[in-house]
């Protein structure tokens, strides 16, 4: 945390990965110590793929590999908020659980795949954490994902909306 901190960011990201997010218990802390610090005044966090599962899992929700994992550059996710469809790029085989420990931790589903309905997405109801299983920065095709950037920039100041 401190070492983060001495860079005053503006917006923090969580990366994609490699890695299983369940052999990551430093990581994890961190992340909780992250996410806390911005719903309170802190920059604003954007977790992408595995930084999608270590919000979770800080959050006290579990994730599972799946028994199909989500490849390739057309999956359709679809807001809940606003029932728009995005085609996205995916490649993972774990997936977060819809937990009650997310709800506790002040954080909703935004995102569900289109086809078997997982937790594509999650969203702090402050609005100053997101995260999404996709990876709207890898458009093969479609940039229907772009806003989720906007969005950030936007929490974090560093753009109007």
């Amino acid at each position: 945390m401190d070492a983060v901190a001495a860079h005053d960011p503006d917006l923090i990201v969580l990366s994609p990965g490699p890695g299983d997010p369940s052999q990551m218990e430093p990581q994890i802390a961190t992340v909780a110590g992250l996410v806390t610090t911005a719903i309170g005044d802190g920059p604003p966090v954007l977790g992408i793929c595995l930084g999608h599962q270590l919000i979770a899992l800080a959050a006290g929700a579990p994730t599972r590999r799946l028994a199909v994992g989500h490849h390739g550059g057309n999956h359709g996710v679809i807001e809940t908020a606003t029932g728009r469809v995005t085609i996205g790029a995916h490649n993972h085989e774990v997936e977060v659980i819809d937990h009650p420990a997310l709800a506790a931790a002040g954080l909703r589903v935004s995102h569900r795949d289109l086809n078997d309905g997982t937790v594509e997405g999650l969203a702090h109801v402050g609005g100053r954490v997101a995260s999404v299983q996709f990876h709207p920065e890898g458009a093969p095709g479609p940039t229907d994902a772009a806003g989720l950037f906007d969005a950030a920039l936007i929490s974090a100041g560093l753009a109007s909306g």
